[in-house]
């Protein structure tokens, strides 16, 4: 199961997304976002992309309680494949925590060195090393400074299933 803890004090753990997790995220991700988060650029990309639940993370409580996610997508880049972070989401009463850091960190690592792309503030996650992914484009619009990478190998099609593509466009 890959079990991190966040917080020894409160129990709240982190582990990789399991199928009966869909319920739970849906909810949550439909709490922290709203019903305007289909109209994000970055759900656009999802819609398209696949989901690569092993790289995913959940954070719940002791009792099991989903309390926060962040979901990670195979998507194709320059060529060869890459991975997707986002949505990020924290319930809004366990917010301040350091839940959301500390699913990216479990996320980064169960990315095993792929390369990262996501849509999002520079200052937040620039921690984890991200950068202006700068010569990558989505196929759906985005502000330029919120389109962010994590340097690292792409993942080639033999590791994801996906076939590769030409260009340096998602």
């Amino acid at each position: 199961m890959n079990v991190g803890l966040v917080s020894a004090e409160t129990q709240i753990g982190v582990r990789a997304q399991e199928s009966d997790d869909s319920a739970a995220i849906e909810r949550l991700v439909s709490a922290v976002f709203g019903p305007g988060r289909r109209a994000k650029s970055a759900e656009r990309v999802r819609e398209t992309a696949q989901a690569a639940p092993g790289h995913s993370g959940i954070a719940c409580a002791r009792g099991g309680a989903v309390l926060g996610v962040c979901r990670m997508w195979h998507l194709r880049a320059g060529g060869l494949n890459a991975l997707f972070l986002g949505p990020l989401a924290v319930a809004e009463s366990h917010r301040g925590q350091g839940i959301g850091a500390a699913l990216i960190t479990w996320c980064v690592a169960q990315s095993a060195g792929a390369a990262i792309i996501t849509v999002g503030n520079l200052g937040f996650f620039s921690r984890w090393q991200f950068v202006h992914a700068e010569g990558v484009a989505l196929d759906v619009p985005v502000r330029a400074e919120r389109l962010l990478r994590r340097p690292g190998a792409l993942l080639d099609h033999a590791q994801t299933g996906l076939s590769p593509t030409n260009g340096h466009r998602l």
